[in-house]
């Protein structure tokens, strides 16, 4: 693809960003995934033992009774950078990728950072309400089915589960600390490929 037709994809997308809708009264589009399979595998990711404070079984099935499952078509636009209207959702992903992508120039987008099954999506903006660091689209190849959690159950948990809510706070903070980490690897492999540049110079 062309730098002319990635602008033209991109704008067009900017222009028809999916708006995630949490209200109750929206029916969650699965694709091909039915209910019992959207929480088993959202229950298999959140048993992962690479937290600090795991979860027990008892607690992860008491967590998914609060997330939603949700369909994003491939390539769909769904997080926009700089958006706070939309900023009141976090996500984890159960299968396809997110390409995670921000604006450097008016004109031109870098990708940051590509994640897989079993990564968080939007979980800075959706604790700090602030707006979204980065815009966020399903890869081209598949479309990415999720399970959404948003502030207002966030909040519930806090107040009725809060030892839960301890433990899932310690989860995101390892997940963001991971983003840290890459986005620190990166900068330090740029500067190392600019020190080499003015070297050969």
């Amino acid at each position: 693809m062309s730098s002319d037709d990635r602008r033209k994809r991109q704008t067009r997308n900017i222009a028809n960003t999916t708006h995630i809708d949490l209200s109750e009264e929206l029916r969650y589009e699965l694709g091909n995934l039915d209910e019992s399979v959207f929480r088993t595998r959202a229950k298999s990711f959140l048993l992962r033992p690479n937290y600090l404070v795991p979860f027990n079984q008892e607690e992860v099935d008491w967590l998914v009774q609060y997330m939603h499952p949700y369909s994003i078509p491939a390539g769909e636009l769904f997080i926009l950078e700089e958006d706070q209207s939309n900023n009141d959702f976090m996500m984890l992903i159960l299968s396809g990728q997110v390409v995670v992508e921000a604006e450097i120039a008016s004109d031109q987008c870098v990708t940051v950072s590509v994640l897989n099954e079993g990564k968080w999506v939007g979980e800075m903006s959706m604790l700090d309400e602030q707006p979204r660091q980065a815009s966020c689209r399903a890869s081209d190849d598949a479309d990415v089915v999720c399970a959404i959690l948003s502030r207002k159950d966030l909040l519930d948990i806090v107040e009725h589960e809060p030892r839960i809510a301890v433990k899932l706070a310690l989860m995101l903070a390892t997940n963001m600390a991971g983003h840290v980490r890459q986005v620190n690897a990166k900068m330090c492999r740029y500067a190392e490929i600019q020190n080499a540049i003015r070297a050969a110079t």
